[in-house]
């Protein structure tokens, strides 16, 4: 599947058949608002890939004929096995097959599993496991890196999927630190907080706490996030996020997270929340959005 691809404009027709009602059904629920549709310079009705995911979720429909809107897969039939997707998706990403891996990504979304979950349960243990096999001499390191990259339009895909935040919605803003330039965390960060509803930035990496805490004053966010995959200094870390700390903790939470954060070094941070995994990120925003 190429990115063009998820920008397609289905037809009631086609929905029709995917979901196996009746054109006329479509066309009603379009013209009622229940999905959104655009409409072409004749006057037809289209729909974006990425309503149609949100009229799914809302009205709790699973796709039946999935051919029907381009994807080939029975997982979005019914809830698919992620066991089987992660074997699936590794293997794709090993082999440098980034359309069948972009393919599997959004079936998966399709199939309503959340971006959190299907970041914790797919896209990060194909990760590791591609690490795992370069670690043991059993792919080269451009192999690794081209699957690091596949995994990030892999990203950008579910990202196109997520519904625009509404204008008021909640403000999250964050990035890796000074000599991180991992970005999956962050990608992950943004697409899981986008697909709960909020306004969320990631800033990039290689970040200094300093600029970030800039940020934070210009942007008033209410929550900041801070991805440790590698620290060059950790001494030096633990000064620069006191300093941090002192200068945004009473404007927004500060939520951190990556491998680097090993545990002598989390008891000597002060945090709102410490997240290994992205469905721990999902509870404690749920939980302060409330």
């Amino acid at each position: 599947m190429s990115g063009t691809d998820l920008q397609q404009l289905l037809s009631p027709k086609q929905i029709a058949r995917a979901l196996d009602v009746s054109e006329s059904s479509i066309k009603r629920w379009c013209d009622g608002g229940l999905i959104r549709a655009e409409h072409t310079a004749g006057g037809h009705r289209r729909v974006p890939m990425s309503e149609l995911l949100d009229f799914l979720k809302r009205t709790d429909r699973r796709v039946v004929e999935p051919a029907a809107i381009g994807l080939v897969a029975p997982a979005t039939v019914r809830r698919p096995c992620l066991a089987g997707a992660v074997d699936r998706f590794t293997a794709a990403i090993t082999a440098g097959e980034e359309a069948t891996a972009r393919q599997i990504g959004v079936e998966l979304a399709v199939a309503r599993v959340g971006m959190a979950e299907l970041c914790d349960a797919v896209l990060a243990p194909a990760m590791h496991r591609v690490g795992a096999l370069w670690e043991t001499g059993q792919v080269s390191i451009y192999q690794e890196r081209r699957a690091c990259g596949i995994v990030e339009q892999t990203l950008v895909d579910l990202q196109n999927l997520c519904q625009p935040p509404e204008p008021d919605a909640p403000l999250a803003i964050g990035a890796s630190t000074a000599g991180d330039y991992y970005s999956l965390p962050n990608d992950m960060t943004r697409l899981v907080l986008s697909d709960l509803g909020w306004r969320a930035t990631s800033l990039g990496e290689n970040i200094p706490l300093a600029s970030l805490a800039d940020a934070v004053q210009s942007e008033r966010p209410k929550v900041v996030w801070i991805s440790c995959s590698y620290l060059t200094d950790p001494p030096g870390f633990l000064a620069e996020f006191q300093a941090f700390r002192s200068q945004v903790a009473d404007r927004s939470q500060i939520v951190v997270g990556g491998r680097a954060l090993t545990d002598e070094i989390r008891k000597q941070l002060h945090y709102s929340a410490f997240c290994d995994t992205m469905a721990h990120l999902q509870g404690f925003v749920e939980a302060i959005k409330a």
